[in-house]
């Protein structure tokens, strides 16, 4: 080995051992008082990772969006207005006094906004009555007012959106719904889509269509081609007709999407050609034509800005029907990894899931394994993924921990214009399975919220998961017939205390009801007050949480339409003790810096993980009595193996040293280094030739072994791609070892 790879193997352990002499090491706590958890910080890890700082978003879309205005004339958005009063979804005002002075101050912030704009190039594309945003098509001056106006909250490209369906319906269980009673009958789905074929035979044809009411918001207009039109907009009352002539290309017809969609969570069988039914097939549809032909492109896309305008008429619908659910099966074709919140889309849904309404939105068709499109990354709409009839993942659904349901989508058979059918894939045909569910369990509890209602089909689905690169997340499937029972149930309620003076109320604890056919659990709120929906049965309840002694109710009746109450007062610990001890190397005992992770039965402190010195390793934790504790143990540095210790029920304080081993594999930990056998032969070759030893010039420079300085002693080590054979054959197995210099 060459003097110059020595150093560097020195600087390198060397610059370790000195991060950690130089580490402030874990303050000192005070003792807790009894039935008081010790307070306690987390250390800093030991060398600050140096990562990009984040994007600045905003000055990223100004940018991309002066592009766009310069390179074209105008550009297409949607522009959020400043009121004098913070925007609440209407559903959640106490008095319709406020709503109706929301709306006042919507109306005049959108025209004190286009006064401003009064002297550059500016067309309204649409104005909002029930959120505080505009659609307008401006130059690039006009942008740059924008941009500038104390008027605006945001401003977004108005984007576009493509289109993202017999054994499915069986596989969610929703036939044995129909036996119980419950078709949807009575509610309504919404399609935000490419219109419908309201007289399809699915639908109950021209004498008995279950079509109620359309509405079409097609701009037609490409801002990028000018002159371009395109608008699907069909004569009333059949607005969102999807047989106009721009939706047919010779026998084919571009606008088939919606009607698919409709048939999948609402079609019937009982007047039509076909034996199979969509899941709700009682249910009524609204179709809202949302899409515009682009001659370019030869096919239909949406607006964002005609969303927004479907959304609001969805809304402005409520106060005359009873609407369960939208269905959105459309998106873009970004990647989000996180909720995309700042979408003006959300307004829009909030003010529907105010008024109990779902809007439920494929996750998008794109194979990601980490995100989603817009707009189903907005959190709270309702995200579908995509499954086959044997449960496993559809290949191309878009998965992430923001999706919030799965539902079947390949192979759906279901209608399409022209009184005809056929099977599609995506995860447009999951949505409407839900959509469609929705419709169902509104039937059996109309009071239902979204929130319950998800809950339900959350805890009542089939647990998928998503073996794609090993990301391992698991989603729900909906089970239908499995979560009618917790809707036609009853409801348990109550509230967790605590035995101490006043009875305080205790947030955050899990109320579990089992029995052998059920287990569901809720958690306390601020209050202390707890409620969920529970199936007609008898139950054994208990509460519990950490630090207090678990409280149990025996042989408690729910019953129909019913709620039961039940309180808890629990008692805390008297008794902590202390963990303490050291995390070490198994192999040298040099001490390490590692988190660990505390979980417990029912789960432990409320800390995310506990990190110990990193100069020493020496940690401790103190704990409640009674409960036994799970540690989970991780070096900070790669390259060793983790360590899952149980601890407890503790009745002590407790000496707790742990070990961890070096993945000999990877030998990655630090102070490691991979040998092969017998080549760890101290031989430095810094002087040539070896007695026995032949060498080959690979690259062929015409110098067979060279120093890199005049003296040519070989002193710096040799610098050509030369390769030197051993006289005797060494063993070649890899062995990770602590490196120590020669």
């Amino acid at each position: 080995m060459s003097n110059r790879a020595i150093f560097c193997c020195l600087l390198t352990v060397g610059a370790v051992l000195l991060i950690s002499m130089i580490l402030p090491t874990r303050a000192a706590t005070q003792t807790p008082g009894p039935g008081e958890p010790e307070p306690r910080e987390k250390a800093s890890p030991p060398v600050r990772l140096l990562v990009p700082a984040p994007e600045d978003r905003s000055q990223m879309t100004a940018e991309k969006l002066r592009a766009t205005a310069r390179k074209e004339g105008a550009v297409p958005l949607i522009v959020g207005v400043k009121t004098d009063v913070p925007f609440v979804p209407e559903g959640r005002h106490a008095a319709p006094q406020s709503v109706q002075l929301q709306r006042q101050a919507i109306n005049t912030a959108q025209e004190m906004l286009l006064d401003s704009l009064s002297s550059f190039s500016t067309t309204l594309n649409a104005s909002y009555k029930y959120i505080p945003y505009v659609a307008l098509t401006v130059d690039e001056a006009g942008l740059e007012a924008l941009l500038d106006s104390p008027l605006v909250t945001s401003v977004h490209e108005d984007g576009l959106d493509a289109p993202l369906l017999d054994s499915s319906v069986p596989i969610i269980g929703a036939a044995d719904v129909w036996a119980a009673g419950y078709d949807g009958s009575g509610w309504a789905v919404a399609v935000l889509d490419t219109g419908i074929q309201w007289n399809h035979e699915f639908f109950g044809g021209i004498s008995s269509s279950r079509v109620i009411t359309e509405a079409c918001y097609s701009m037609g207009e490409d801002w990028y081609n000018p002159g371009t039109k395109g608008s699907l907009c069909a004569p009333e009352p059949h607005a969102a007709d999807a047989t106009v002539p721009l939706c047919w290309h010779g026998a084919s017809n571009i606008c088939s999407h919606g009607t698919h969609v409709a048939g999948i969570a609402a079609g019937s069988s009982a007047s039509a050609t076909v034996t199979y039914d969509g899941v709700a097939p009682g249910a009524d549809i609204i179709a809202i034509q949302v899409f515009s032909y682009f001659e370019d492109e030869n096919d239909v896309l949406s607006w964002d800005s005609d969303q927004l305008l479907g959304l609001e008429r969805v809304y402005d619908m409520s106060f005359s029907y009873n609407i369960a659910a939208v269905n959105v099966s459309l998106g873009g074709a970004d990647r989000y990894t996180d909720h995309c919140d700042s979408d003006p889309r959300k307004a829009a849904i909030d003010n529907l899931r105010s008024v109990g309404i779902a809007t439920v939105i494929s996750s998008g068709n794109d194979g990601f394994t980490d995100g989603v499109n817009a707009p189903a990354c907005i959190s709270s709409a309702v995200a579908v993924g995509g499954t086959q009839d044997d449960d496993a993942l559809y290949l191309w659904t878009n998965s992430s921990e923001m999706v919030h349901l799965l539902a079947p989508g390949v192979g759906i058979n279901s209608s399409i214009p022209d009184n005809a059918y056929v099977a599609y894939n995506g995860t447009s045909m999951s949505t409407p399975h839900v959509a469609g569910t929705w419709a169902l369990l509104k039937q059996a509890d109309p009071t239902a919220t979204v929130d319950e209602i998800l809950a339900v089909l959350q805890d009542t689905g089939v647990p998928v998961t998503d073996a794609r690169n090993g990301n391992g997340i698991t989603k729900p499937r909906i089970q239908v017939d499995a979560a009618l029972p917790h809707m036609t149930g009853g409801f348990l309620s109550g509230a967790v205390k605590e035995d101490a003076a006043g009875y305080p109320p205790i947030a955050g604890a899990i109320v579990r009801a089992s029995n052998p056919t059920y287990t569901l659990q809720t958690t306390s709120d601020a209050s202390g007050a707890y409620h969920m929906r529970v199936p007609v049965g008898t139950y054994t309840v208990t509460a519990v949480t950490y630090g207090y002694q678990p409280a149990t109710v025996t042989e408690l009746l729910v019953s129909s339409d019913v709620t039961t109450t039940q309180d808890f007062i629990l008692i805390a610990y008297t008794n902590y003790y202390t963990v303490s001890g050291v995390i070490s190397d198994a192999n040298t005992s040099w001490p390490l810096y590692a988190s660990i992770t505390v979980d417990g039965d029912p789960f432990g402190p409320p800390d995310d993980a506990f990190w110990s010195d990193p100069v020493t390793g020496y940690y401790t934790l103190t704990l409640a009595e009674g409960v036994t504790y799970t540690f989970d143990v991780n070096a900070w540095v790669a390259g060793y193996a983790r360590v899952t210790r149980t601890v407890g029920p503790l009745t002590r304080d407790t000496v707790q040293d742990v070990t961890l081993d070096v993945d000999a594999v990877a030998c990655t930990a630090p102070g490691y280094t991979m040998t092969v056998g017998a080549l760890l032969l101290g031989e430095d070759f810094e002087t040539w030739p070896l007695s026995g030893w032949s060498i080959v010039d690979n690259a062929a420079s015409g110098c067979v072994w060279c120093g890199d300085d005049d003296l040519e002693d070989y002193s710096d080590g040799n610098l050509t791609a030369a390769l030197a054979t051993s006289p005797t054959p060494t063993a070649t197995t890899a062995v990770c070892r602590v490196w120590t210099p020669s």
